[in-house]
């Protein structure tokens, strides 16, 4: 996980950004989670689309159902070298999103992902707490009618108890495949919002 934050902060500095808003996906809201909080002079917004949102000290396990945590140990011992997890194929976009070319070749971007960014903790130093943040919950419903349940859910309702700025976009957990323009509609109307100069 360290070596995700790694790259998204190396982004950061050697480009020079500032008032950049950072938009973490899925398991993406953890790396740019750290990475925010580590750079916070470097970031105007923070924006989660349908994300995991991690505290001090937990890790992507512990946000996600424990059949998950199963799966990807099974998963990475599947491939005899303990590390790699697979993306479980009812995780993966269903036929009849997109033309049949376009998935196939999203499909074949998701490899393997390290077991250790699932089940590495993250530090945060609290920096991240004082920034604008927002959340983008997808309300397609398809994590929903997975066997492990939504995970989401609890980081939607928790931008929400908090104040975040929050929007719905009626598309499944992919929306950058499924519901693209109607996605950076949404990113661009948050990043013009009032919290990004704050």
């Amino acid at each position: 996980m360290e070596t995700h934050v790694a790259d998204v902060i190396g982004v950061l500095e050697h480009e020079d950004l500032e008032q950049v808003v950072l938009c973490g996906h899925s398991y993406g809201g953890i790396p740019v989670t750290c990475a925010a909080d580590r750079q916070p002079e470097r970031v105007g917004l923070l924006v989660y689309i349908d994300a995991l949102i991690p505290r001090d000290g937990e890790s992507a396990f512990d946000l996600l159902p424990a059949s998950f945590a199963r799966l990807a140990r099974a998963t990475a011992a599947e491939h005899g070298d303990g590390w790699r997890v697979s993306m479980p194929p009812d995780l993966r976009p269903p036929p009849g999103w997109v033309s049949e070319d376009v998935r196939e070749h999203y499909i074949a971007r998701l490899g393997p992902q390290p077991l250790a960014t699932f089940s590495d903790p993250v530090c945060l130093t609290g920096a991240v707490e004082r920034l604008p943040r927002a959340f983008l919950r997808c309300t397609g419903g398809q994590l929903a009618a997975s066997s492990a349940g939504d995970p989401i859910a609890p980081m939607a309702a928790r931008a929400q108890t908090e104040g975040w700025l929050y929007r719905e976009l009626m598309a499944p957990h992919d929306p950058q495949l499924a519901e693209p323009v109607g996605t950076a509609a949404i990113l661009h109307e948050l990043s013009d919002g009032p919290s990004v100069v704050e």
